[in-house]
């Protein structure tokens, strides 16, 4: 499970992206922005046993067109422990999914299963 998780990071937040700063309550996400991709990626952790919806605002950026395309992966941290080397019709870990894109007003909000590590790539962005 811990190579799923680190994939998170590894596969999205790649070498020349800068590091941003995130304006959290909870200190669970790391965002990073690609001024040649116009993408920022964030990666988001809900370690919690409890549903969790956390909320986006991107208001710091402006959209590239009329709107930002959103991609996720997603990683059930608890059932990818349970399915790792394991062969399974139903991969519980970084599985991908396309999410409607971000509007003009720059915010987004995801809900987050208990124990579930999510990554977030939004392309369309400019600081």
């Amino acid at each position: 499970a811990k190579l799923f998780v680190l994939a998170h990071y590894s596969r999205h937040i790649r070498p020349g992206m800068r590091i941003l700063h995130v304006d959290s309550k909870d200190n669970h996400s790391v965002a990073a922005y690609s001024d040649d991709e116009k993408k920022m990626v964030i990666v988001t952790l809900n370690p919690w046993h409890v549903v969790h919806c956390i909320k986006y605002n991107l208001s710091r950026f402006k959209l590239t067109g009329e709107s930002a395309e959103i991609s996720c992966w997603s990683t059930d941290i608890d059932a990818a422990c349970v399915t790792c080397g394991k062969a399974t019709k139903k991969p519980m870990a970084y599985m991908q999914e396309e999410l409607d894109p971000l509007s003009a007003s720059l915010e987004f909000q995801h809900w987050f299963d208990s124990k579930t590590i999510k990554t977030f790539e939004i392309k369309g962005l400019e600081p």
